[in-house]
């Protein structure tokens, strides 16, 4: 925006008198007197935009939505979404960007509109701009598993795959190193295939510590697993994940080996230990 002056003239008449001798003349003179007015602009938004934008699928996740507006400098900026967010306060993070977020969660649903607002806080000029239906939220068709086919010679086969890219980890840690990382990533053909079975990812612990932090660290373990299969691409309806503490080594000794190898986290096609995890 712009805050400027300009220059007004004022005409005044100053009647002076001049005596003489022989006569007296009367003169009028005009004096003009400059004043100046402050001249305000509204201010200026160029745009306003989200990330992400368009329609976003909710079903499996919420969103964080980045709204950047941009326009005039260092000048007070907020945001409304219409119907849920109301002066949602922006921060300028560079001359005339102005950033804020607000959440999408999910399961939710709807067009939703934004309107960005800048003002110039000591003169009270603002100006606005509106993008209507700037979001869409919607849920996907849930994929139907039955509509598809994993006979038990596909699961025989789909085991076999995924046996070896059973994963360890470091004492006391359910986050998935480099390694597991690697292991599972090239190995995404087959996770993808078969794609009407299911992953089984199953938690473990070794025996040291309390039993029951072991059980809580074997669920974080298979909750990371399933993270991060998600996030090569894997649908979460295809991910089941169970949990076991140290009641299923596969190693039964006390030995450091055997420890390592019972901090673990499997991925199979089927639960080999759903009849005893019914015991329970």
């Amino acid at each position: 925006m712009r805050i400027g002056t300009r220059a007004v003239a004022v005409m005044a008449a100053v009647a002076l008198v001049a005596a003489g001798t022989a006569c007296s003349t009367k003169k009028n003179l005009i004096k003009l007197e400059m004043t100046r007015e402050t001249v305000i602009t509204a201010p200026t938004i160029e745009s306003l935009t989200l990330d992400p934008s368009g329609r976003i699928d909710t079903r499996e996740r919420g969103y964080t939505v980045e709204v950047t507006m941009t326009g005039d400098a260092g000048l007070d900026a907020t945001f409304d979404v219409e119907g849920r967010v109301e002066g949602r306060a922006m921060q300028e993070v560079e001359p005339g960007v102005y950033t804020g977020s607000f959440n999408a969660v999910a399961g939710e649903t709807g067009s939703l509109s934004v309107v960005g607002h800048l003002v110039h806080a000591a003169s009270g000029a603002h100006q606005s701009l509106r993008e209507s239906g700037a979001l869409e939220l919607w849920l996907s068709p849930v994929p139907s598993m039955a509509s598809g086919e994993c006979t038990e010679a596909m699961k025989a086969d789909f085991d076999a795959a995924l046996r070896p890219l059973t994963v360890n980890f470091p004492s006391a840690k359910s986050e998935l190193d480099d390694a597991a990382r690697s292991l599972l990533r090239d190995n995404l053909e087959s996770l993808e295939s078969y794609p009407f079975c299911v992953i089984y990812v199953l938690g473990h612990s070794d025996s040291s510590g309390e039993e029951r932090l072991n059980e809580l660290l074997s669920w974080e373990r298979a909750m990371e697993i399933g993270k991060f299969l998600e996030s090569l691409g894997i649908p979460r309806y295809r991910i089941e994940a169970h949990y076991f503490g140290e009641s299923q080594p596969a190693n039964p000794g006390e030995t450091n080996h055997a420890l390592t190898r019972n901090r673990r986290g499997e991925l199979r096609a089927t639960n080999p230990y759903l009849r005893l995890e019914g015991q329970k």
